[in-house]
């Protein structure tokens, strides 16, 4: 993995035109002239290196955790309403829309600076730590609980597919 994330992998050319296609990348030290130093170490010189927060989008709390202590309590949680994510909901690189948990327009309202939009990057942070997923498009209306790390990105700055 480590080689993966320093490396990369060889995708210059096609299959047809480079034998190499598809593999990792030679190291620094097998082709030094294809690495620049960076404050992370050599990395391929086509890499760029950017600060998180250099990335996330222009509105409030672009990084944000859900609600803690007495912002939501249990006894808010209704049967039928918005989805409120937790931890089931995310899988490694999967997000499951199998919902448990929902408060209502209102509690949804009130505590909007913890919403969950589509593209978002939602990592846990209880329970099973560090299963992140993107939030498909067209995923309905809904809250971050406080077990989840939420990320709103700047898709302007991103390479997405």
């Amino acid at each position: 993995m480590a080689d993966l994330f320093t490396r990369g992998i060889d995708l210059s050319g096609t299959p047809d035109t480079n034998p190499n296609y598809g593999q990792l990348r030679p190291s620094y030290n097998q082709a030094p002239g294809q690495y620049k130093k960076t404050e992370l170490g050599w990395l391929p010189e086509e890499w760029g290196v950017e600060k998180l927060e250099t990335l996330l989008a222009k509105i409030p709390s672009a990084m944000r955790s859900g609600p803690f202590g007495s912002a939501l309590l249990k006894h808010e949680l209704v049967e039928q309403g918005i989805p409120l994510l937790g931890i089931d909901n995310i899988f490694v690189e999967k997000f499951e829309n199998k919902f448990k948990r929902f408060v209502t327009q209102e509690k949804f309202n009130e505590l909007s600076r913890y919403s969950v939009r589509s593209r978002d990057v939602v990592i846990t942070i209880m329970g099973t730590v560090g299963r992140c997923c993107v939030i498909p498009e067209k995923t309905e209306t809904s809250l971050s609980s406080k077990h989840l790390w939420t990320m709103t990105f700047d898709v302007k700055k991103l390479y997405l597919n």
